[in-house]
């Protein structure tokens, strides 16, 4: 009888399809990207050097500095996860974030940025302050408040032909549910809130 070698290492797994692509959809429609993401599509339909030089110095300053931060505590140990799990490890980041939202956001006001970038910063402000408040009491998804909120604007910039990102908004969604991160309320609420922190200012304007 032939004898089945030893293993050296323990058997790993492998994650079902629908979880492999759930994760592959959360990691590429993170909120950090979706803000630059958000911001490239503003600055590009502006289409000026300065347009791109003020965005470049909000993500520095919105973006990069609280993203740093996060990082920063997961190195420490201070967190589980570089995407924060535990609705109790988000209130400290939060509020870096909020802190870093509006310095950038009166650094654009200021410093007489395009109209479009500094509604987007103010944006960004309103809605970190809303995720904060959430989040001492339940957790909501950043995941959908991202992507709906770049889908409604780029629907608001460039009108009909953007319309098929807004399939974006169920699918993210199906990946945090199906990754058990959130429950499907908490998507939901994500979506709204993004969507309609966006639509509103753009609308008025």
């Amino acid at each position: 009888m032939e004898m089945t070698q030893d293993l050296k290492y323990p058997i790993v797994q492998a994650a079902p399809r629908q979880t492999r692509w759930a994760r592959w959809i959360s990691n590429v429609f993170s909120p950090p990207l979706m803000i630059v993401a958000g911001v490239c599509l503003a600055a590009g339909s502006l289409g000026t050097a300065s347009a791109w030089q003020w965005a470049a110095q909000y993500l520095l300053v919105a973006l990069v500095a609280p993203t740093s931060f996060v990082a920063w505590q997961f190195i420490r140990g201070r967190l589980t996860s570089i995407e924060m799990h535990l609705r109790s490890e988000r209130i400290q980041p939060y509020l870096v974030s909020l802190l870093c939202s509006l310095a950038a956001w009166l650094w654009l006001r200021l410093g007489m940025a395009p109209a479009l970038l500094t509604l987007l910063a103010g944006v960004g402000v309103v809605q970190v302050a809303l995720m904060l408040a959430v989040t001492l009491f339940w957790k909501i998804s950043a995941h959908s408040a991202s992507i709906a909120g770049v889908v409604m604007l780029a629907v608001s910039l460039f009108g009909a032909i953007a319309l098929p990102l807004v399939i974006l908004v169920p699918v993210v969604g199906w990946a945090r549910v199906n990754l058990r991160r959130h429950s499907l309320m908490q998507v939901a609420a994500g979506s709204v809130l993004g969507a309609g922190l966006m639509a509103l200012p753009l609308w008025l304007q």
